[in-house]
């Protein structure tokens, strides 16, 4: 969909919302996207604190899950990590999935028996 499309131009909404915005404004348009009963992945990095109101979500009976980001100044070391060590860390990425099986790596994160979950896109 294009960029902050109206929920009503959408026309439905969904099972599962990812916001991966970082303010007030993205996460209040996703929780408007949200089925009653659904959820909220919520994934940020905010430069700052936001207040938001939740009560889409209440009144739905939604969940909501969050996740800090990271931005990319914070990979710096990681890459210098692996730069300077040559290490195998494969051995961390617990599971591959094709992008068609993300209900089964979804049901695995929510159930929190992953390492590192990521997503194959070309075989």
């Amino acid at each position: 969909f294009e960029k902050n499309t109206s929920p009503e131009i959408i026309g439905e909404k969904f099972d599962i919302v990812y916001d991966a915005g970082g303010d007030p404004v993205s996460c209040a348009y996703c929780m408007g996207l949200v089925k009653p009963f659904g959820i909220l992945l919520e994934s940020a990095c905010m430069p700052h604190s936001f207040v938001v109101d939740l009560d889409p979500l209440i009144r739905g009976e939604a969940k909501l899950f969050t996740q800090y980001g990271y931005v990319p100044s914070d990979f710096v070391w990681a890459i210098k990590l692996l730069e300077e060590n040559q290490r195998d860390f494969s051995r961390v990425i617990s599971h591959i999935f094709r992008l068609d099986e993300h209900q089964k790596a979804l049901d695995l994160i929510l159930n929190k028996r992953y390492g590192k979950v990521i997503f194959k896109c070309k075989e």
